[in-house]
């Protein structure tokens, strides 16, 4: 979790405007403080993981397939969860 006043940072990778807008609305609303990073395809993401941490990972599976369930683990800590 992040400290105290500090925004969760959470890297989303969506391809669809609507499903991202809804998504940013939805976490809003539900009060939580999110430092959100979107990414449109898989070489944005990559470049994101390499260049920044996150707490949260939230990804489509509509423009990669199985290849986004299957998240490359090298990236992530050892205390990562992949939930689905």
């Amino acid at each position: 979790m992040p400290d105290p006043g500090q925004p969760i940072r959470l890297l989303h990778l969506e391809d669809n405007e609507r499903d991202a807008e809804l998504i940013r609305h939805k976490l809003e609303i539900s009060g939580l403080d999110c430092d959100i990073t979107r990414v449109y395809d898989w070489e944005q993401f990559e470049a994101a993981l390499a260049g920044e941490s996150f707490q949260v990972i939230l990804c489509d599976y509509g423009p990669f397939g199985a290849t986004t369930a299957a998240l490359p683990w090298r990236w992530l800590g050892r205390n990562s969860r992949m939930c689905r």
